[in-house]
């Protein structure tokens, strides 16, 4: 026997040697896509807060100013650099397409607080469900007080807490419709390219 078979590898040897290469490679594949997903989703919960920290700001220096989220030269000071305006659709997109809107209530005044609500369009499902139990904040420290799955009517239930009728609304606090959501719940409602609704004062 010559030395070049003497210290060769077999075919069984190698096709071993490429299934194990095979399965670290999916494994770590499957390990990146997660990590990815769960940055996009502490990204989305980033943009939601540093928006309405900021937005906050900006509407206590324009108190009862109507239209807040449809002109651009209020917003301007409330950009997150992370996001960019689209003129167009009047929303701040980030790099995962998700589109924020910002919705002026108005009910500004003596006596009352600024009421306003951030929109996160074009969620995954994955985002949706790991998003209703995301920290947020409270009223004292970011104003947060409540958020919905694709029901925009966040702030009318907001500002009347006992006429909640859907089950996708979650209010800190509230027995009935509780936040965080349960995961069961929100798996009733969570879809892709689903909107999320988030109330704060």
């Amino acid at each position: 026997m010559n030395k070049a078979m003497q210290y060769g590898r077999s075919m069984i040897e190698m096709l071993g040697v490429l299934a194990i290469i095979g399965i670290l490679t999916v494994g770590g594949f499957n390990l990146v896509m997660k990590v990815r997903t769960h940055q996009n989703i502490n990204e989305v919960t980033d943009n939601i807060t540093s928006l309405a920290y900021k937005v906050r700001a900006v509407a206590r220096d324009y108190d009862g100013l109507a239209g807040l989220y449809t002109d651009k030269a209020y917003l301007a000071r409330a950009y997150p650099d992370t996001l960019e305006y689209n003129v167009s659709s009047q929303a701040l997109v980030d790099r995962n397409d998700v589109a924020y809107t910002v919705y002026y209530n108005g009910n500004s005044g003596e006596g009352k607080s600024i009421l306003f609500m951030i929109s996160a369009s074009g969620l995954s499902t994955e985002m949706c469900l790991n998003m209703v139990s995301a920290n947020y904040g409270t009223k004292a420290t970011s104003g947060f007080v409540g958020m919905s799955i694709g029901d925009a009517n966040i702030m009318s239930a907001v500002s009347a807490i006992g006429n909640k009728s859907s089950d996708n609304i979650a209010i800190p606090g509230d027995v009935s419709h509780p936040m965080p959501m349960s995961l069961g719940t929100a798996s009733r409602f969570c879809s892709e390219n689903v909107t999320m609704y988030f109330a704060f004062r």
